[in-house]
């Protein structure tokens, strides 16, 4: 494994963590459940997880990204130099461009289901 693939995995022992210890702490606080989760949480996670999926797929498949065409015998090779093949670099386009779609419209998702309204909206003059 290299140094990235190594950050990649203690990110995502972070972030592991942290949701475990956000959990422990609603547990003691009396205010963990399934009544406590409403369809926004859902949809939230479900989209963070594609996005995050997508993402560390590419992280782990393609760790001398971006490939590009060189002089190598097969036509392609990565930033590292070892050779890939046509098919290869095709997938990692693919993946890519999935990647370039679906973060930003996740992003966008994600910001409008967590979008709460100020206080300040909600108090009218007098």
């Amino acid at each position: 494994m290299t140094a990235l693939q190594w950050w990649g995995i203690a990110i995502i022992a972070w972030i592991v963590g942290a949701n475990g210890l956000g959990a422990i702490k609603a547990i003691r606080e009396k205010r963990f459940g399934p009544q406590y989760i409403t369809p926004k949480d859902v949809l939230s996670g479900i989209v963070g997880l594609i996005m995050m999926l997508v993402f560390f797929y590419g992280w782990f498949k393609y760790p001398d990204a971006p490939i590009h065409e060189c002089a190598s015998p097969t036509g392609f090779c990565g930033k590292q130099g070892p050779p890939h093949s046509k098919e290869e670099h095709h997938a990692f386009e693919v993946w890519q461009t999935s990647l370039f779609v679906i973060w930003p419209a996740g992003m966008a998702i994600l910001f409008g289901l967590n979008r709460k309204r100020s206080n300040l909206d909600s108090v009218r003059p007098n």
